[in-house]
């Protein structure tokens, strides 16, 4: 499931940015997946399904203990287990237990309905088309590797792991990014004083990793695949004070976050760079978005209970950076109306301004500008597909955002 999210402006501040995360639970709760708008699902020992307002049980199972998942459409769905070799299937009403033999799952990822990956203790399980199959990593070079910390399927037959670390503080730490094709796994690149953590592919020539550099002041980097070779993509400075997680809904856009000395920061890509978006009270271990707007965050709580608040889930209806008017003195107020529409979107300004228009489709891919000279612009929307849109209308120091519905 390789998904966008649109990226904006936001104010560097806790306050802006607790108003587009909302904590909507908190709760024992290992992993999460938003499958629609407003049906979402939270594991831990308990399944719960979250339909916009309320939270219902739905199964409990305490010996299971879910670790990870992944939904492939709204009627399909996978929950992995940690504790038992067992794994729930869900079939868009009952989710119903099956024994794999697979044990100790942690991480798993899914290209398709037909295609998927799950990783547990040393071995990695491919799923095809209804059967899974036991691919256990050997590696043809005399290594050693640390845990492994991420999966990530680029296609239908190939996927990426992060391959842990070899410690050897301060000078010579190594972090292997592993690469499955033609049947094996083999190490596809060795990073020197690179401590990686977490990886994300949207397509087999587009990945991204993140981590942090142990040996350049460590500084949180990403680096990034373009199709034959990784290379370093951005530094983000902050200095590292934990783990992250990076996510990507498509090769424009998409999430990293890092634990830092000086907060659990996240940080945007808008399909040329990153920037900061904001900062949340716990670290983040997963992000599941929808469309460029609905998504959720899974706040994961490191060390012991007593020591912070609980796992906490966040919802945004706003990709994380707010639905908020224009703050600028010469003009308080923007409206767009009618919401829904099906021929025009009215824009109405109280004063005239230089404004830019950019209209994204649900997949993020830009359809529209147009420049916004007057009191009010009125835009042809006949020519679109009925479904979401993004408007984003932005002055030189401010930018606001509204999903449209065509009717």
């Amino acid at each position: 499931m390789k998904k966008t999210i649109i990226l904006l402006f936001c104010l560097a501040t806790f306050k802006v940015c607790f108003a587009q995360w909302t904590a909507i639970d908190s709760n024992n709760v290992n992993t999460i997946w938003l499958v629609q708008p407003n049906d979402g699902w939270a594991f831990g020992n308990d399944f719960r399904n979250w339909d916009g307002t309320n939270w219902t049980t739905v199964l409990q199972d305490s010996a299971f203990g879910a670790e990870a998942c992944a939904f492939t459409a709204p009627d399909e769905g996978w929950v992995f287990g940690w504790y038992q070799d067992s794994l729930y299937r869900y079939n868009g009403s009952v989710w119903t237990k099956q024994y794999s033999g697979m044990a100790g799952i942690r991480y798993c990822d899914f290209f398709d309905s037909n295609h998927g990956w799950a990783f547990g203790s040393d071995t990695t399980y491919y799923y095809q088309n209804g059967i899974w199959t036991t691919y256990p990593i050997t590696l043809t070079v005399p290594i050693s590797l640390g845990p492994i910390r991420s999966i990530s399927a680029s296609d239908t037959n190939t996927a990426w792991m992060i391959g842990g670390v070899n410690f050897g503080y301060p000078n010579n730490d190594t972090s292997y990014i592993l690469k499955f094709s033609s049947g094996q796994w083999a190490v596809d690149t060795a990073f020197s004083n690179v401590n990686l953590y977490s990886i994300s592919f949207t397509d087999e020539n587009h990945g991204w990793a993140c981590g942090w550099d142990v040996g350049g002041g460590w500084l949180n980097v990403i680096y990034k695949y373009n199709g034959s070779s990784w290379a370093l993509d951005t530094i983000l400075g902050a200095s590292p004070d934990g783990n992250g997680y990076i996510y990507m809904f498509n090769n424009n856009l998409g999430w990293v976050s890092f634990s830092t000395a000086s907060g659990y920061l996240v940080y945007g890509y808008n399909g040329s760079s990153w920037s900061y978006q904001c900062a949340l009270e716990i670290p983040v271990k997963q992000f599941s978005f929808v469309d460029p707007l609905d998504g959720w965050a899974l706040g994961l709580l490191i060390g012991h209970p007593s020591s912070g608040p609980p796992n906490m889930i966040f919802n945004t209806t706003s990709g994380g950076l707010g639905d908020e008017e224009f703050n600028l003195p010469e003009s308080p107020e923007i409206n767009i109306f009618p919401n829904p529409a099906t021929d025009k979107i009215s824009i109405t300004c109280l004063h005239k301004q230089n404004l830019r228009l950019s209209v994204y489709n649900v997949i993020g891919a830009l359809i529209l500008t147009k420049e916004l000279f007057n009191t009010k612009d009125e835009i042809d929307i006949s020519n679109f597909s009925k479904g979401i849109y993004i408007f984003k209308i932005a002055s030189e120091d401010r930018a606001v955002m509204k999903k449209i519905v065509k009717e």
